[in-house]
């Protein structure tokens, strides 16, 4: 099954676009209220912030939609009264509600941060689906905020460019969608019934997963930690995918395939596309690949695509030059 979004975040999102003048009446922009292809909504947004003009549109939109809307995008954190219980259930929520998507809340002794990404490299460019997903999060955090917060640190994986985010001190080509707040405003009173309803949006996340066929766990998997502070190896892999070790080469084994096989193919698939869709320097490609050098990255390119990393990035944008 193709990526895609669902939910009462459609609508809602798309009304509010044609009121800021990103979407025309008559567009052609349609949606049933249930689900989207995830390429066509992130075109939607990209094609709405070029139309309206307006720097930092999607991040705005993000923000309204919290704010206004909380309640009805996710149910779930009706009567909650604290960021400590709704940040958890936001998460969770929008794993559900959008596939092929990583989003994970990373905690450590003094701050917490919520990193997102769409783990389908061909899917590009996705600078506003980024700026409204943190938007949407910045908006809730003030909900339960004081009101001079200010988050320590927002970054995007896309370059700055005039449709960028209103946030001023965000950074940009860092490998993941990333917003980081003090863990002490987590803090709260227990809640039992947002607990029983974290539980079981984590129990339909988990249903979810272990229902996905095997290589697509496995492809999502290595895309996600694709650039981040952990290794790319089977051990990660394995874990990521809810199976051992053992397990993950032996379900691989039974479909004639290999671990080490699979994962240089997938990092080629990445590799393909930051060619062809970034600005990304070659060297930086190879360190998210999880490469030593890159010189190990040109190799592995040539011997499997034919040409070196720069000439197949030449190549790649000639052949797309030529359909537009």
């Amino acid at each position: 099954m193709s990526p895609e979004i669902t939910g009462p975040v459609l609508p809602l999102l798309f009304e509010q676009l044609r009121s800021a003048g990103g979407i025309e009446q008559g567009s052609g922009v349609a949606w049933s209220g249930s689900a989207l292809p995830l390429s066509d909504f992130v075109r939607t947004l990209e094609r709405a912030a070029a139309h309206s003009g307006k720097r930092g549109l999607l991040w705005r939109c993000g923000q309204t939609l919290a704010r206004e809307s909380l309640d009805t995008l996710i149910p779930a954190t009706r009567g909650v009264r604290s960021l400590g219980h709704a940040l958890p259930l936001a998460v969770a929520s929008m794993g559900l509600a959008q596939t092929a998507s990583s989003f994970e809340l990373r905690q450590w002794a003094d701050h917490v941060t919520f990193e997102y990404r769409v783990l389908e490299p061909a899917i590009w460019p996705r600078a506003r689906d980024a700026e409204l997903t943190l938007g949407f999060l910045d908006g809730l955090v003030r909900r339960f905020a004081p009101a001079d917060f200010q988050p320590l640190s927002v970054t995007f994986e896309h370059a700055k460019d005039a449709h960028s985010s209103a946030f001023t001190r965000a950074l940009f080509r860092h490998p993941t969608n990333s917003y980081s707040l003090p863990r002490a405003l987590l803090a709260g009173t227990s809640q039992p019934t947002a607990a029983t309803a974290l539980s079981a949006l984590q129990r339909e996340l988990a249903e979810r997963e272990q229902g996905a066929d095997l290589c697509e766990r496995m492809r999502r998997a290595v895309f996600a930690l694709i650039g981040s502070d952990e290794p790319v190896d089977l051990g990660r892999v394995a874990a990521r995918c809810t199976l051992s070790t053992r397990s993950l080469r032996r379900h691989l084994a039974a479909h004639g395939l290999s671990f080490r096989r699979e994962l240089q193919r997938l990092r080629l698939e990445y590799a393909r596309c930051a060619l062809m869709h970034t600005d990304l320097p070659i060297d930086e490609i190879a360190r998210r690949l999880g490469y030593s050098e890159q010189s190990a990255l040109t190799r592995a390119v040539r011997r499997e695509l034919g040409a070196s990393p720069s000439q197949l990035r030449e190549r790649l944008r000639r052949a797309a030059s030529s359909l537009d």
